[in-house]
């Protein structure tokens, strides 16, 4: 089963520079730390990977609301390699995370 603690996946794709332009493909192994179904939370590490970190946790919420959900998702990296500093790495997630919210409204509305 997928959500099963200690479960690790592969993770790849392009890396999104934080100027927005597509850089060379980036990958990670990714373990399953801990998962609470009935609070929506869980939590991941990044257990091997090219993309420079020495160690990356990162948690994933999800709080009902009135209308659909709030994502909450926060990591803690140490450190960001390949000198990236911490505001190019958030600007990095923010722009990716943009994409994946489009893609996600996308498919709900059909375009």
């Amino acid at each position: 089963m997928a959500s099963t603690v200690g479960c690790i996946r592969y993770c790849s794709g392009s890396s999104i520079r934080s100027s927005g332009v597509e850089s060379a493909a980036r990958w990670s192994k990714e373990k399953l730390v801990a998962v609470d179904h009935v609070e929506r939370v869980m939590t991941y590490e990044i257990v091997e990977s090219n993309i420079g970190f020495e160690s990356y946790v990162s948690t994933v919420r999800v709080s009902p609301r009135s209308e659909g959900c709030v994502i909450e998702w926060g990591f803690t990296v140490d450190p960001v390699g390949g000198g990236l500093s911490l505001d190019d790495l958030v600007n990095k997630y923010e722009k990716a995370l943009g994409v994946i919210t489009k893609n996600m409204e996308d498919a709900f509305t059909g375009t």
